[in-house]
């Protein structure tokens, strides 16, 4: 069991709510590289932080929680259905 966690803030753009993730400290070295590959080196944040869920990085990528991707493109989703 670790000591201590590494967290995560951000203010979702569509809603304001802060959304918060913690991760736990084996973690801090992964997620301080992956994100500079990403951020810095343009991997593609799903191979830099594989250890993340995809709300974890969406919000990260765009600032869109994911609750709020999912409202804001849910006909979209229902017109792929429709194909």
């Amino acid at each position: 069991m670790s000591i201590f966690t590494v967290c995560a803030e951000n203010a979702c753009v569509a809603c304001g709510e802060v959304h918060r993730f913690e991760l736990d400290s084996g973690y801090a070295l992964a997620f301080q590289q992956g994100f500079i590959l990403w951020h810095d080196r343009g991997v593609l944040i799903q191979d830099a932080l594989p250890f993340l869920t995809a709300g974890q990085r969406e919000i990260l990528m765009t600032g869109v929680s994911e609750e709020c991707w999912d409202a804001l493109f849910a006909d979209e989703d229902e017109d792929l259905g429709d194909e």
